[in-house]
């Protein structure tokens, strides 16, 4: 009977939860933004800025709002690389491309701990989601 309930909570529907996040490359392409976060799912972890799509929110709007709120830069003219499922936050991500043109300085909000400029190749080695 336990066995029969166990499987039966795998078969459960897993949320629809939908996150936005983004590559944010520095004004040479050699470089990725990557911040370290004090959310419970990632405390810790350094990872691309992003989070939660609010009810009725766009990805667009909500990857521009949440670099916003975590690093203090807003971004013009993002291309949407496509939409990832990461299975440790149980989350579909929208991922989405940016590139500034100056080296803007970064102001961590309130769930950030520290953000860095990341050599491209080591962001790549320890990046949160992979794109196939």
């Amino acid at each position: 009977v336990q066995l029969a309930s166990e499987v039966q909570k795998l078969q459960k529907p897993l949320p629809d939860v939908k996150c936005a996040t983004v590559l944010l490359f520095d004004m040479t392409g050699a470089n990725i933004l990557r911040v370290q976060t004090t959310k419970s799912q990632k405390k810790g972890e350094w990872s691309e800025p992003g989070g939660k799509l609010e009810i009725g929110e766009k990805p667009l709007d909500a990857m521009a709002r949440e670099l916003s709120e975590e690093t203090g830069i807003t971004v013009d003219g993002c291309k949407m690389l496509g939409k990832v499922y990461d299975i440790n936050c149980k989350a579909n991500f929208y991922v989405f491309q940016a590139k500034v043109e100056l080296h803007p300085i970064v102001q961590p909000g309130d769930s950030v701990v520290k953000a860095e400029w990341t050599p491209r190749g080591e962001a790549a080695e320890n990046a949160s989601f992979r794109l196939s």
